[in-house]
Order: C-alpha cells, then structure tokens, then sequence
C-alpha cells in the first residue's frame, strides 16, 4: 500500500468521524442538551479539516495545529 492510499484511507475514516459527530450534535441538540451539541460540532469541524489536510499529506495529534493551520492556509489566504 502506498503513502498516498494511506492517507486517502485515513482521511476517509476523518470524514466518517465528522459525519458521525455531526449527527450526534443533532441527537444532543434535539434533546436540549446544547453544551453537549457544541462539543460533538467541534468535533465535527476538527475531524472534517483534519481530513483535508491529510489529503494534502498533512497530519497533525494536536487540536492546535490544526486549527492554526487551518487558518494559516484556508481562512487567510
């Protein structure tokens, strides 16, 4: 198996993540509990930019890298 195969491999199960706490959000969400909705939607968010920065050969363990590269290169530029 390749880097690249790999990677797309990871990056499929991040999405699945992302859709699975995504729909948990909704779950918390209609049950009223709205701290627990927010949790599962940073999650959610964290998991489907982890995918596309591994698409790009990209991975990272820390929430902060992430999120700091998500900016540097998606929001700014």
């Amino acid at each position: 198996m390749t880097d690249e195969e790999r990677r797309e491999i990871a990056a499929k199960r991040f999405w699945e993540m992302a859709e699975d706490s995504l729909e948990s959000a909704r779950r918390e969400y209609a049950h009223e509990s709205f701290v627990f909705a927010f949790n599962r939607i940073y999650y959610a968010a964290f998991y489907a930019v982890s995918a596309i920065l591994m698409q790009d050969g990209r991975y990272f363990t820390k929430h902060a890298a992430v999120r700091s590269t998500f900016h540097k290169d998606l929001i700014r530029s």
